[in-house]
């Protein structure tokens, strides 16, 4: 099976990527994603990553067009662009998990929620006031991206033809190039509303169209990091150089581990220099809140955070450890909290929770996953990740990451849990937490303040 790094550089060795045009902009960096990903599936015999909504799903995100539209005719000094299942419960109020902390900084920020996969929770139950949906923005491309687009304007067209032929993807280009268009225009016009210095984006891979309209606006765009960053992420994986248009000017990294690897030996997307060590907000707060002296208060409680593109795999080899360490209770936390997981059939020690992994790590010893930023978010507060390799896939994206570090291990198979759990249990807590600061910084809002300063002093 290739590993997703050879199959991003077999695609993007194919001559003439960087001249597929709309418009004067090159739009190898918008569809990147898309075909990448279709290709992965093709040639790894797995599910496409990307989220596709029902008709159903559909209706209820136009319905909640107007969560939040008040926000849309304000003034900020800063809009954040993140998603709905980012939200997470920390002191009984929904937050998001990357960009809360951006609430803390001077002016005015406002928060621009995807819907898609989660939806809008009831106002009431949100810390920050300025936060609107994106549904909206969606609407209004979609008519923009109806009215504009020329097909005939596409320029070499040919060459993405012939990868979807070659890899025997299905690929409707008019319709993503369509949408690029629409979403362009559509944020060129909302920002004329915001006014904003500084537009921030949690994963801007999947915002290209805003970073475009964001630049031909003359406004500063800035990455923050929301997930590990690695030789088998590929999004972060660049062999073109690309336009820079199309891409955040600066990203605001968890640590040194993750600023190191933006390197012209590793990839394009972005420069070395502008990234900025910032470290998380979410681990602030966990840092700041957890009691050390609760770690053995449940000795026998582990929480696993669940992948929802591996559960085929995740949930028989789950179902067995629970089955040979029937004196562990096992919090199964899902990826989407509305996910119904009756199907699975769970033995009496694995409960599912739906308050997420932030509330679940504090009445926990041990932690648990397949392929989760988790894995290391825990060692920051002194809990040892034992990790299912299930195919080799965890051992494959960890070890590269951890080296000699101490906290991961790996069971490979369910017969190995015990002892690796065994193994994690000897270790002191801040040895654990040593490791964990190597991968994510403390500080993040005097950080952040101190980076805007600078960056609109510019």
């Amino acid at each position: 099976m290739k590993k997703i790094r050879k199959i991003v550089q077999e695609v993007e060795s194919w001559y003439g990527l960087d001249k597929i045009q709309y418009e004067g902009y090159p739009l190898w960096d918008y569809l990147r994603g898309y075909i990448i990903d279709s290709v992965r599936a093709k040639v790894q015999h797995e599910g496409l990553r990307r989220q596709k909504l029902s008709g159903r799903q559909l209706i209820k995100m136009f319905c909640s067009i107007f969560w939040g539209l008040s926000c849309y005719f304000q003034r900020y000094n800063r809009v954040v662009f993140s998603s709905s299942e980012r939200l997470k419960v920390i002191n009984d109020m929904l937050e998001d998990r990357v960009a809360g902390g951006l609430f803390r900084l001077p002016g005015k920020t406002l928060l621009v929620l995807s819907p898609i996969p989660a939806f809008y929770p009831q106002r009431r139950k949100l810390r920050d006031d300025c936060t609107t949906n994106e549904a909206l923005l969606y609407l209004i491309a979609a008519i923009i991206g109806w009215l504009c687009y020329r097909p005939s304007k596409i320029i070499n067209r040919g060459t993405i033809e012939d990868i979807a032929r070659k890899y025997q993807i299905d690929l409707n280009l008019d319709a993503l190039v369509c949408r690029f268009i629409g979403q362009k225009i559509a944020l060129k016009i909302a920002v004329k509303f915001w006014r904003p210095e500084v537009i921030y984006y949690v994963n801007a891979p999947g915002y290209v169209a805003y970073l475009a309209a964001a630049h031909d606006s003359g406004i500063k765009t800035v990455e923050l990091q929301h997930g590990i960053i690695h030789y088998n992420h590929p999004s972060y994986l660049r062999y073109l150089e690309g336009d820079s248009r199309l891409r955040p000017q600066y990203l605001l990294s968890y640590g040194k581990n993750d600023k190191d690897f933006f390197n012209p030996k590793n990839t394009l997307y972005i420069c070395n220099n502008n990234v900025q060590i910032c470290g998380s907000y979410i681990m602030d707060y966990l840092n700041k809140c957890f009691d050390i002296n609760e770690k053995y208060t449940y000795n026998n409680r582990v929480c696993f955070t669940s992948n929802f593109h591996y559960e085929d795999r995740i949930i028989p080899f789950l179902k067995r450890v629970a089955e040979l360490n029937p004196f562990i209770c096992f919090e199964f936390v899902p990826r989407y909290a509305y996910q119904d997981y009756d199907y699975a059939c769970f033995p009496p020690n694995i409960i599912v929770v739906r308050d997420g992994f932030y509330e679940s790590i504090y009445r926990c010893c041990i932690h648990s996953t397949m392929l989760s930023t988790c894995a290391l978010e825990s060692l920051v507060i002194g809990i040892p990740s034992v990790l299912f390799d299930i195919d080799g896939l965890s051992k494959g994206y960890f070890e590269p990451i951890i080296g000699e570090m101490k906290g991961v291990f790996f069971a490979t198979k369910p017969e190995d849990y015990k002892k690796c759990v065994e193994r994690a249990m000897e270790l002191d807590i801040e040895t654990i937490k040593i490791t964990g600061s190597y991968f994510f910084e403390l500080g993040f809002v005097d950080k952040v303040a101190k980076f805007e300063a600078s960056l609109i002093g510019q």
